[in-house]
């Protein structure tokens, strides 16, 4: 793959994800998702940072998405990129549904602020 097809991919990848359109299944320290015949794994690295493994649909590794990688892998297309490690946190926080529950309670304190408000004072 190019640069820019590695590119549109991960800014794909991304989109999707954000707008809840890829169902990214929990395992241990990863995810991972099957789109086509092409098997997608985040992972949690060694040193902290997060890589994006596709397989193929024999189970073969062939391309490697990572910060952190510095050398080719013989056989396996590598791709310099942070945006890895920016999915598994949106996945994360899409899992944990962090915004609704931010959300959910600045309402419910606005509410609670608003009728404390109309309380006769001591």
């Amino acid at each position: 793959m190019t640069e820019k097809e590695f590119e549109i991919l991960l800014k794909s990848l991304t989109t999707l994800t954000q707008s809840n359109q890829i169902d990214w299944i929990k395992s241990a320290s990863t995810y991972e998702t099957r789109l086509g015949v092409a098997l997608l794994k985040l992972q949690r690295n060694d040193n902290g940072g997060v890589s994006l493994v596709v397989y193929n649909d024999k189970g073969t590794a062939v391309a490697l998405i990572s910060a952190d990688v510095s050398t080719g892998v013989p056989g396996i297309e590598v791709y310099r990129s942070s945006i890895p490690t920016y999915l598994f946190q949106l996945i994360a926080k899409l899992e944990r549904k962090t915004d609704e529950t931010l959300e959910s309670l600045m309402m419910e304190l606005k509410s609670r602020s608003s009728e404390t408000e109309n309380l006769p004072k001591a």
